[in-house]
């Protein structure tokens, strides 16, 4: 048993008052840990799948991750650029939003035939119910949260300078989708800190079989 499983149990017994629960309750979660890391350890033999908000990091952060696993690395996005021979925003504007999430289905179950990979998804992927059944059936699914402020920070650099109407469009959209990236994800990290933290943080939270 990990260190962060013993933290688990041992932070839910010291909320226990009743002592007489307490081997109950150890006896409960060390079934729940061991069928959920089961649940990992199959799914980390297939592909790794990183979802969240566009400036959250998701293609650097897969980069290294891939690196440090083995594993090939695909961008979703120029993966499909690359394939249909436009950009995603012109085939937003000529082919429409229905037919680009066509796109990425498609271009997933092309993906998942391959050996496991790293594959960092579009910010809107998750919108898509028959994507996110995809993912989830044929690999993890690991949310790369940022703070959206920073994502903007970001932004702002690259794009100034950066509209109201942005910015509001920006949050608008941040709110919205946390809580489908949070219901999606089998595993949700943090990406505040360097990238190298990042990857540590999915490499830890992954089963002992993939270290």
């Amino acid at each position: 048993m990990k260190n962060g499983d013993r933290e688990i149990i041992s932070s839910l017994k010291t909320e226990c008052d009743d002592s007489r629960m307490l081997t109950y309750i150890e006896s409960y979660m060390k079934n729940v840990i061991s069928i959920s890391n089961e649940f990992l350890k199959e799914h980390m033999h297939k592909h790794i799948f990183l979802i969240g908000m566009p400036g959250a990091g998701k293609t650097t952060v897969g980069k290294m991750l891939a690196k440090e696993l083995g594993r090939d690395f695909y961008d979703l996005d120029q993966t499909i650029q690359d394939k249909v021979g436009k950009t995603v925003q012109n085939i937003f504007i000529y082919d429409g939003k229905d037919a680009f999430s066509e796109y990425e289905y498609e271009t997933i179950k092309e993906l998942i035939h391959n050996k496991p990979s790293v594959i960092a998804t579009g910010g809107g992927t998750v919108t898509s119910e028959k994507i996110v059944n995809l993912m989830r059936n044929n690999g993890l699914v690991v949310f790369v949260n940022r703070d959206v402020n920073h994502i903007l920070d970001d932004l702002d650099l690259e794009i100034r300078p950066l509209v109201k109407e942005s910015i509001e469009y920006i949050f608008n959209v941040y709110e919205e989708r946390y809580p489908l990236y949070e219901s999606v994800a089998h595993i949700k990290i943090g990406n505040e800190g360097s990238i190298t933290d990042a990857v540590q943080e999915i490499i830890e939270a992954l089963p002992n079989t993939e270290k």
